[in-house]
């Protein structure tokens, strides 16, 4: 977390990939997906066999890191420092749910989003709105690979400092 905010008060900008089990094996048929996993600035281990399986390696990884896990402390800081989020996948209704819920629990948090079903002729249409609303965070959650496919594609559209894929 104090990397994502140093890199975003910077001005520089990144993206997180999360792997798990399903992601790794996917990367071994998806030159796209491995690519993208390839450029991340940060890469976490969403999956605790990733964890577990780093132990035959050295230096083993620490800990198990859910993405989801980093929405709360994100927002939090993003509200304290004046920063935005714009969280994109879902249903309609999931998200507007989950954009009054965190709303409520950061009332001074900039927070836009919309779902996650569209076609492939309105992405460009939806970077631009994201562009528009000057998202500094961006969460997407429309599962994997098509998140990383969205953040990668719509990369200097977007034009956020931070971004990821969630699930």
């Amino acid at each position: 977390l104090e990397e994502i905010e140093q890199t975003i008060n910077q001005g520089e900008r990144g993206w997180l990939s999360t792997v798990n089990v399903a992601i790794l094996m996917s990367m071994r048929h998806d030159p796209a997906l491995q690519s993208f996993v390839d450029r991340s600035r940060w890469i976490i281990a969403d999956g605790q066999p990733l964890v577990w399986y780093s132990r035959l390696d050295t230096p083993p990884l620490p800990e198990r890191v859910a993405g989801i896990d980093l929405v709360l402390p994100l927002c939090a800081w993003a509200e304290a420092s004046g920063h935005s989020v714009y969280l994109l996948g879902a249903t309609a209704h999931g998200n507007a749910r989950l954009r009054s819920l965190l709303a409520a629990r950061f009332p001074k948090l900039r927070l836009a989003g919309r779902d996650g079903y569209f076609s492939d002729d309105q992405s460009a249409q939806i970077a631009h709105d994201i562009r528009a609303f000057d998202a500094d965070i961006l969460l997407v959650g429309m599962g994997s690979p098509r998140q990383e496919m969205f953040i990668d594609q719509h990369w200097r559209a977007l034009n956020t400092r931070f971004a990821a894929g969630l699930g």
